[in-house]
């Protein structure tokens, strides 16, 4: 993470050299780290399993792994940083978790993507530090406006 986070660190020093208000590389390590969070979510929590399911302690035991708030709190808390850090970040963070088509026919948290398995993690008992990670990342993407709505938040 602390590597992530000087390679983020560097792109954003660069920023002040650079005319575009958004550089690629903070996009691609937007994308990078959203991809890795959406896979390893999935792996842990696939199609729309409820986090404190026995099957998904199996899974994380059968690795050698110790726990969800483990592996995946760090990832969530990059995603945290790299949306306040920078203004950019956090709109395409936005855009990824909360697009503008979103589907509302049916519940949010029944959703099979990250967006559905971050919501179902905020419900978690037994994961506790990735539920409160979580609750972060997405009070952070919403501009840190508790009212603001997912659907709003998806309009800007």
């Amino acid at each position: 993470m602390d590597r992530a986070l000087s390679v983020f660190a560097a792109g954003r020093r660069s920023l002040s050299r650079t005319p575009s208000p958004i550089p690629t590389a903070n996009l691609d390590i937007v994308l990078r780290v959203h991809n890795l969070l959406d896979v390893s979510t999935s792996h842990y929590l696939p199609g729309a399993i409820d986090p404190d399911d026995r099957s998904v302690n199996e899974i994380y035991k059968k690795e050698g792994n110790s726990s969800l708030d483990d592996i995946l709190t760090p990832l969530v808390v990059l995603m945290t940083r790299l949306s306040l850090a920078d203004d950019g970040a956090k709109v395409r963070i936005r855009e990824l978790l909360l697009p503008a088509d979103l589907d509302r026919t049916r519940a949010l948290e029944s959703r099979e993507d990250l967006l559905g398995r971050c919501l179902r993690l905020l419900a978690s008992i037994h994961h506790s530090r990735l539920k409160d990670a979580v609750g972060e990342m997405l009070f952070a993407i919403c501009d840190s406006d508790g009212r603001l709505s997912l659907k709003s938040a998806s309009i800007d």
